[in-house]
């Protein structure tokens, strides 16, 4: 049903369409002349003056000029003022009520295949006057207002001289037409509801909000009392321009429409919504409005930016439990505390999330399943990173108690974190409401990633592990914008974003760069080191290389957690996990013989199990100790052939198994003592062998010798070592030095296999020999301990 507005301007355009068929006829009479043919007929249209032809028609406007209605309005909002702007949009919305104006128009232009009025049409009907028809034509042009605001549309292809057709779209001509808008190109979803701000309130400026929590919530909340409020949520298109097409239709039908457009680009990757935000500032920046984008991170577009932080943990319990009320669903005040810590979900989500629920679960099931559902609608925004599901939970892992204890605190922390920055009274100087940053660190094969796995699995949220190949970019604010990303979608998702070696991103800067590598190292890590102080949910890092990584990130760990290498206990609850119950074996003693850590114990289990499945024999203490030997081939380390008979008796043999007692003595007496790992490395203490492996204890042989007197069998040896500590800090070099003097003054009971080692502390020994020991190694004297060591 017409408005009777519209019904009355449609009149006055038959008749001025009426008038213009009278000048056409005139206009066509005059350029027919006699009706000669040939030449003659060629000189008829040539005698007729270009000003003859334009006929001095009827100029008032046609289109409704009432200020509240929408032809006014929008040539108010676009600076138009009085001109044709009204005018055109009828014409070319004429077509959209009665089909008969096409054919009108296509015999007025004398073309029955172009139904759409051209520039020459809208010249003729609005006004023939030479100033009127510049008034006319610069609307037109492609940097006119009409075209540039998307209002009007023109067919791409190429055209003669004011051929040019013209329409509208099909958002602008529903809207004009007073047809309720049910849908956009690339719109999920689009509704109405009136604003909830005070009258006296103005209209929010074209902007974006930003942010975890409430973005639909304060948009709606800024928008006037008596306004309405039109939202749109895109869904992913495939590419950037329908994006950009469906902002740029909302923002024309918030202006048609008299309302106030709010866009959620939230589901949109991050190159589609800052191409849809650019779109939107043009607009802004050439029109103004009032159009409003929820984004989950800021766009660069030129737009002000609004962040909108989630509201209170104590508050997203209440909307919790009063929406599973409202749904019907069982909720008690445990799970909706977990829902409220682990996931920043918006109230007006929460009943959507909760109508998906079966009836009748317990509180613990509706708690798996709206976990589920979360990360199901959180997971396409993962783009820089792997989503992976863990496989493992903290139960599961062999661990060293230390180890155990910082994971148990971690977890508790990420868990009660925002319930216990609401109640302590020293909250604002503890500063918990952000993070935490936790580190893991340790040799490799640790299980440092598992367990990354295993506490995202103990707090039931979904798990980021960062893919540093698109992470890192050679253009210059790219890479940065990815950690941003990355971060955001972690955050939105609420999820454990994990960095695996980790020290490829976070090495120690560069005081004096002198080359570009080492310029962008050191901008990245200035830019990522407060960035993560500032993400609002865990990260944890990993790394072989602690000793590598910038010292202004060490402060900002809240949890440091180390996983040294099994001991042989260990390692027998390692392969016993990996294989399980398995007859005739002895695990213990396989553990015992074999210093691995559990990712090579792992390699190890799986070659086992593939060897028997492909000799089509069971798994035996033979066929194990074979895949041991086959995993330390495979690693560069030595492996004995296992047709060496003599194995047991050479001497190379009883000197690495005389090393192995001694530092297993000496490693098993520190763990005893310390909480933390001593690293105790053999051989040569070089910077490069201590790397990353601090504190230690290194223990270098200087000397081997046969035994005074021999033995019996002629196997009696006489060793020699070297023994000093490395730490950052002196005194505690020499804490570890009287630690072990005090275990080493009382020589303990060791053996090498079925030789005993007798060890003898040299109290006194020859400065000069440790002289020409530590300029050998380039450096300076280092407080030492001298060991002799004797071998039946």
């Amino acid at each position: 049903m017409l408005s009777h507005a519209l019904a009355e301007a449609l009149i006055r355009l038959d008749r001025r369409l009426e008038s213009l068929v009278a000048a056409e006829e005139r206009r066509a009479a005059l350029l027919a002349g006699d009706g000669s043919a040939g030449w003659e007929g060629v000189r008829n249209l040539i005698r007729p003056r270009t000003e003859a032809l334009f006929a001095a028609g009827p100029s008032e406007v046609i289109a409704p000029t009432a200020p509240d209605l929408v032809f006014a309005r929008i040539s108010t909002a676009l600076g138009m003022g009085t001109t044709g702007a009204g005018d055109i949009l009828l014409m070319l919305l004429a077509p959209f009520v009665e089909p008969r104006y096409q054919n009108v128009y296509a015999l007025l232009q004398d073309d029955p295949h172009q139904p759409l009025a051209t520039e020459r049409l809208l010249v003729a009907a609005l006004s023939r006057a030479p100033s009127r028809r510049g008034e006319i034509g610069a609307l037109l042009r492609s940097g006119g207002a009409l075209r540039r605001s998307g209002l009007i549309v023109a067919p791409a292809g190429r055209y003669a001289p004011l051929r040019q057709p013209f329409t509208l779209s099909e958002e602008v001509a529903a809207a004009l037409l007073g047809e309720p808008a049910t849908g956009l190109a690339g719109a999920g979803e689009l509704r109405c509801e009136d604003g909830s701000g005070g009258n006296e309130i103005p209209r929010p400026p074209a902007r974006i909000l930003f942010g975890s929590g409430g973005l639909g919530k304060r948009a709606i909340a800024d928008v006037p009392g008596g306004t309405r409020a039109m939202h749109v949520r895109l869904t992913q298109p495939g590419s950037a321009e329908p994006a950009a097409a469906t902002v740029a239709a909302a923002w024309r039908l918030g202006l048609i429409l008299d309302v106030c457009p709010i866009v959620d680009l939230r589901a949109l990757s991050s190159d589609t919504a800052q191409a849809a935000a650019a779109e939107a500032a043009r607009l802004a920046a050439a029109f103004g409005g009032s159009l409003q984008l929820l984004s989950s991170r800021p766009l660069p577009c030129g737009l002000p930016h609004l962040r909108c932080d989630p509201p209170a943990w104590s508050q997203r319990r209440v909307d919790w439990l009063t929406a599973a009320e409202s749904a019907g669903v069982m909720l008690d005040d445990g799970v909706a505390g977990s829902l409220a810590s682990r996931h920043r979900t918006e109230r007006e989500d929460m009943a959507g999330l909760l109508a998906q629920l079966s009836p009748g679960l317990m509180p613990d099931e509706a708690q798996r399943t709206l976990d589920a559902l979360i990360a199901g609608t959180r997971a396409a925004t993962a783009q820089r990173a792997v989503v992976r599901t863990p496989r493992l939970t903290l139960d599961d892992l062999v661990l060293r108690p230390t180890a155990r204890a910082g994971l148990d605190r971690l977890v508790h922390f990420i868990k009660a974190r925002d319930r216990v920055d609401e109640t302590h009274p020293g909250r604002r100087h503890l500063d918990m409401a952000r993070g935490p940053v936790a580190l893991f660190h340790g040799r490799p094969g640790t299980g440092k990633t598992v367990a990354a796995e295993a506490v995202a699995a103990a707090l039931s949220r979904p798990f980021y592990s960062v893919d540093l190949s698109q992470l890192v970019s050679k253009y210059v604010g790219e890479t940065e914008k990815h950690i941003d990303e990355t971060l955001i979608d972690a955050e939105q998702a609420g999820a454990i974003l994990f960095f695996d070696e980790a020290d490829a991103l976070f090495s120690k800067r560069v005081e004096k760069a002198s080359s570009g590598g080492e310029q962008f190292s050191n901008m990245v890590l200035g830019y990522i080191l407060p960035r993560i102080e500032i993400h609002d949910g865990p990260i944890i890092l990993a790394t072989n290389l602690m000793q590598g990584m910038d010292e202004a990130l060490m402060r900002r760990f809240r949890f440091r957690t180390e996983f040294p290498l099994p001991d042989a206990g260990e390692r027998h609850q390692i392969w016993a996990r990996m294989l399980g119950a398995v007859a005739g074996v002895d695990l213990a003693a396989l553990g015992a013989a074999h210093q691995l850590s559990g990712g090579e114990i792992r390699n190890a289990a799986l070659k086992a199990v593939f060897l028997a499945d492909q000799r089509g024999v069971p798994i035996g203490q033979a066929l194990l100790e074979a895949a041991v030997r086959l995993e330390l081939y495979e690693m560069g380390r030595l492996s004995r052939d296992p047709s060496d008979a003599g194995v047991a008796e050479d001497r190379g043999a009883v000197l690495r198994g005389a090393a192995r007692a001694l530092k297993e003595a000496l490693d098993g007496h520190l763990r005893s003592v310390f909480l933390k790992e001593i690293h105790i490395q053999e051989g040569a203490p070089t910077e490069k062998a201590l790397s990353g492996q601090r504190p230690a204890l290194s223990l270098a042989m200087y000397r081997l010798a046969g035994r005074r007197g021999g033995t019996k069998d002629g196997e009696g040896l006489r060793l020699g070592f070297v023994l000093s500590a490395w730490c950052q800090r002196p005194e505690e070099e020499l804490e570890i030095l009287g630690v072990v003097h005090a275990f080493l003054s009382r020589p303990p009971s060791i053996a090498a296999g079925v030789r005993p080692l007798t060890l003898r502390l040299q109290e006194s020994h020859d400065f000069e020999m440790l002289q020409r020991f530590w300029s050998s190694h380039e450096q300076p004297v280092k407080p030492s301990l001298v060991l002799e060591v004797e071998i039946d």
